[in-house]
C-alpha cells in the first residue's frame, strides 16, 4: 500500500469513494487538488477557472464548452395537468394547489378533489405525474386529456388537453458538430483519443 499520509484514511478502502469530499478534513488541500489537476492537463493551468467559475461568481459557459465536444444544451418540456397534489391519510390523492391557466384550471379541477385517473394513467399514487409524463410525452399539445376527479360523492370526467411546461434543459449531440469535436466526444466516451 502506498505511503499517503493525508490521503490514505479516505482513498484506501472498499468505502473510499464517498470520503473524497473529506479530502480537505485530512489535509487535502487546493494546492493539493489544482497541482493534480494541472499534472493532468499536461501543465496547463486552471487559475483563471478556478478565479471565475469555482470561486467567482460566473456562470460556468455550458453552451461554449459542450459545443467543444460536440454537445448541446437543449431547452426541454414535459406533460403537465398543473397541480399539486397530495396523499392524505387514508392514501387518497387529492389536488392541493392549481395552477392559473394550466389544464387542469381550464377543465374545471377544484382544490380538494379526489383524483382518480388522468387520461389513461390511473392515480393510484402520488407519483401518478412521473407515470402521466412518460405516458403522454411526445403527444401533441392539445391532445384531449380527460382528468377523472370524486368530488364529493360524484365520480366526474372533466375535459382537459395536453399542455406542456418548461423542463430543466437537457444535453444532445449536435447535429452541426465538428468532425474535430465528434473526435473529442467520442474520446471522452471510450476513454481513449486518437492521435
Amino acid at each position: 500500500m502506498a505511503k499517503r499520509p493525508h490521503s490514505s484514511l479516505v482513498l484506501d478502502g472498499p468505502e473510499r469513494a464517498p470520503g473524497r469530499a473529506m479530502l480537505h478534513a485530512v489535509g487535502f488541500t487546493r494546492a493539493d487538488f489544482w497541482g493534480a489537476v494541472k499534472k493532468a492537463a499536461n501543465g496547463r493551468s486552471f487559475d483563471v477557472f478556478e478565479g471565475l467559475y469555482v470561486d467567482g461568481r460566473e456562470p460556468y459557459p455550458w453552451p461554449t464548452m459542450l459545443r467543444t465536444i460536440g454537445l448541446q444544451l437543449v431547452p426541454d418540456s414535459v406533460p403537465r395537468i398543473g397541480v399539486t397534489s397530495a396523499a392524505d391519510p387514508a392514501g387518497v390523492v387529492r389536488v392541493m394547489e392549481i395552477e392559473l391557466g394550466s389544464s387542469a384550471a381550464v377543465a374545471g379541477v377544484h382544490v380538494g378533489d379526489e383524483l382518480l385517473k388522468v387520461g389513461e394513467v390511473a392515480v393510484a399514487d402520488a407519483e401518478f405525474g412521473a407515470k402521466m409524463r412518460l405516458h403522454y410525452n411526445g403527444r401533441p399539445t392539445g391532445s384531449p386529456l380527460p382528468i377523472v376527479v370524486k368530488r364529493g360523492n360524484d365520480t366526474l370526467t372533466l375535459n382537459g388537453v395536453l399542455r406542456y411546461a418548461q423542463s430543466a434543459p437537457r444535453i444532445a449531440e449536435d447535429p452541426a458538430a465538428s468532425a474535430k469535436a465528434i473526435k473529442l466526444r467520442e474520446g471522452i466516451l471510450r476513454g481513449t483519443v486518437d492521435k
